[in-house]
């Protein structure tokens, strides 16, 4: 167990470093391209970004995922994995792209929108394939390489932004930035793609066609989970600046950006977790001990994040954005708390993926994802951004609730996983 603990805290403080730096840089540009584009702009930004983002997982239909999970608990099937993962992800890559362009053409309304939408739809394309071969580090537990290679993507993003900010290049603003990020995509796919086959032998590209047909049966339900969760967030930008305006839109964004820096706590931590879970799904008792371990850390993270967003938010929005977005500080301390439940899912997500019971969440996000759209279609018309920010935050209660009901009634391989609610209610509480 001790041994456990320790692979944990390695890898998640690896993680943490290269996440730190990676969120500082990355918030930095953010908060360039905020005062570049102003407030309108920035809202055709988030909804062109919020447009394309499903897209990421969509053209990766979790492969990523599979793959961490399935050769953690069977080294023997990387090679098999790669081999054939990689031809297929550029294949559905290629027909994802395809499909954002004629959706683009579409629902984008304008000419700068659809061009927008197609540059960053590149962008999310290529960053798919670049996230898969990092997974090979968190495969083998050795993420402060992965680490190192997120503070050279974040780097280079913001170095190239701040070059073309500065640049007096005469086209629209808001089409030079989603040129750029087009760009950046390019080049660390090349340097993560040099970095995996320094640690990997060559990749030899197969077509293996039951494999295949295992790959894409397991893994759509990693990709629909992926999916679902991204609508239940990105889903907002895109109904407020259809029902409302570009402007709430991108008030709604320059809030979102600012919880996003925390919630790397939760995602990081249940990345490291992924494949310790997998490898302990026939030891109940290790893996119901760390799963309470993480909830309880969690749940105590969570609450003193709310008490900071609450001292320190009014500064953190006018100091980072400029009293242009002095609007957006009301609302900050509404969306806040939806910082509570989204730092316990995560980890609820990956036990199920661990312990191969990955449909159980993808119907319970389904759920989720419907009730919130339905409930924004009610309520955004009527009270606009905090009605948006309700739908998202009632919509993980009934998530977390629906999972942690969910883990009494979990059998895997056999044994009985008797996580029990009123457990998991005492490690809230105790936290």
């Amino acid at each position: 167990m001790k041994k456990i603990f320790y692979g944990i805290t390695k890898n998640i403080s690896a993680l943490l470093i290269g996440q730190i730096i990676y969120k500082i840089f990355t918030f930095i540009m953010m908060i360039i391209m905020a005062r570049f584009l102003g407030v309108e702009d920035f809202g055709r930004f988030s909804y062109a970004m919020s447009f394309v983002w499903i897209f990421l997982f969509l053209s990766d239909m979790g492969l990523s995922e599979l793959f961490i999970r399935d050769v953690a608990s069977d080294p023997k099937l990387q090679d098999s994995y790669i081999n054939n993962i990689v031809p297929m992800k550029i294949l559905i890559g290629t027909i994802a792209y395809i499909v954002i362009i004629i959706l683009a053409s579409v629902f984008s309304g304008d000419s700068v929108k659809f061009w927008i939408i197609v540059m960053l739809g590149g962008s999310v394309i290529i960053d798919s394939m670049m996230y898969f071969f990092r997974c090979l580090f968190r495969v083998r537990e050795t993420m402060e390489k992965e680490g190192v290679l997120m503070t050279i993507e974040a780097f280079l993003k913001l170095a190239i932004i701040a070059l073309l900010v500065n640049s007096g290049i005469s086209i629209s603003r808001v089409k030079l930035i989603a040129s750029g990020i087009l760009f950046t995509s390019a080049v660390n796919l090349l340097i993560n793609l040099l970095a995996f086959k320094k640690n990997h032998r060559d990749i030899k590209l197969s077509v293996d066609i039951r494999l295949w047909l295992y790959l894409l049966r397991n893994g759509l339900p990693f990709a629909g989970i992926y999916i679902l969760s991204l609508v239940n967030f990105r889903i907002d930008v895109i109904m407020l600046s259809a029902m409302k305006s570009d402007y709430m839109a991108g008030l709604y964004n320059a809030d979102f950006k600012i919880l996003e820096q925390i919630f790397m706590i939760p995602v990081m931590l249940s990345c490291v977790l992924l494949p310790v879970f997998s490898r302990m799904s026939g030891s109940i008792s290790v893996l119901k001990n760390i799963f309470i371990k993480a909830i309880i850390f969690l749940s105590a993270a969570s609450i003193l994040c709310v008490f900071f967003c609450y001292i320190f938010g009014k500064w953190m929005i006018l100091v980072i954005y400029g009293i242009k977005f002095e609007e957006a500080v009301s609302y900050f301390y509404i969306f806040s708390w939806v910082i509570i439940p989204f730092f316990l899912k995560p980890i609820f997500e990956k036990l199920f993926y661990g312990i191969r019971r990955q449909a159980i969440v993808c119907f319970v996000y389904a759920g989720g994802v419907v009730f919130h759209i339905v409930f924004n279609v009610i309520m955004i018309p009527r009270f606009g951004m905090k009605g948006a920010i309700l739908g998202t935050f009632l919509s993980e209660v009934m998530i977390i609730a629906a999972l942690g009901l969910s883990l009494s009634r979990i059998k895997s391989k056999g044994l009985v996983l008797d996580m029990t609610v009123s457990e998991i209610e005492k490690a809230v509480i105790l936290a």
